[in-house]
């Protein structure tokens, strides 16, 4: 198969970059074919021929998160022809095999934060403004927007969608309130992917931690361990 692995990294987030091919060579789906769509304010060449690097303007965050199905949709044309596309934040890595369980129309995952609250507290997007808007009596699982992935049509489809609707807030006036994360939980309310465990984005800092009894096969990694603290204080990652 030809899957397709797609990443944002701006700012200092480039530094992921290099783990996460390689976490994904290791344990992600092991024996296709691989490429790379990188995303990135940096000036950079191709980095390997199955590597292609989509250049970006240079945006203050939240606007690299918010428009991240924006910079997928724009290379809809090259994304088309692969089987499978995966989502990846670039801070994260694979610690254990992911293999044919992530093989469907469209997955995604638990969050794990939430994953034991009650849905009626879930922070969703409330303003009915906004096109990420989920009304409480529809309020259902909550989703984890650091990777997310499935069939290239399915995917794509929802990349469209979820683009669209960042725009219209955009011309509105609107910044959802957890950016791509509220529109995703927006789209897989209308759209129920299947569900992965917290095992597929779990923090770091919970690494052994007896509240959350999961197996990590996919860590959200500590920024605390790699980033500037004053930027941290400042706000200037997300």
């Amino acid at each position: 198969m030809k899957i397709c692995i797609v990443t944002i990294a701006t700012n200092e987030y480039i530094q992921f970059v290099e783990r996460l091919l390689t976490d994904i060579e290791n344990h992600f789906l092991p024996g296709n074919d691989f490429h790379c769509l990188l995303c990135t304010d940096h000036e950079m060449d191709e980095i390997s021929d199955n590597v292609k690097v989509s250049h970006i303007g240079h945006k203050p965050w939240p606007e690299p998160a918010m428009k991240k199905y924006n910079y997928i949709n724009a290379e809809s044309e090259f994304l088309k022809d692969f089987d499978y596309i995966y989502l990846f934040d670039a801070d994260v890595g694979i610690v254990d095999d992911v293999g044919e369980e992530v093989l469907e129309d469209l997955v995604g995952v638990l969050h794990p934060y939430k994953f034991f609250e009650d849905k009626s507290i879930y922070p969703y997007e409330k303003r009915q403004g906004s096109t990420a808007y989920i009304a409480d009596e529809n309020h259902d699982k909550y989703y984890a927007a650091a990777f997310v992935g499935g069939k290239s049509e399915t995917f794509l489809k929802m990349a469209k969608t979820i683009a669209e609707r960042v725009t219209e807030d955009e011309k509105n006036g609107i910044i959802a309130k957890w950016h791509d994360e509220s529109h995703l939980n927006k789209y897989f309310n209308e759209n129920p992917p299947t569900a992965l465990s917290p095992s597929y984005m779990f923090p770091e800092e919970l690494i052994g931690h007896s509240q959350y009894p999961f197996q990590p096969k996919i860590v959200a990694l500590k920024k605390e361990s790699h980033f500037n603290q004053e930027k941290i204080a400042m706000g200037q990652y997300g």
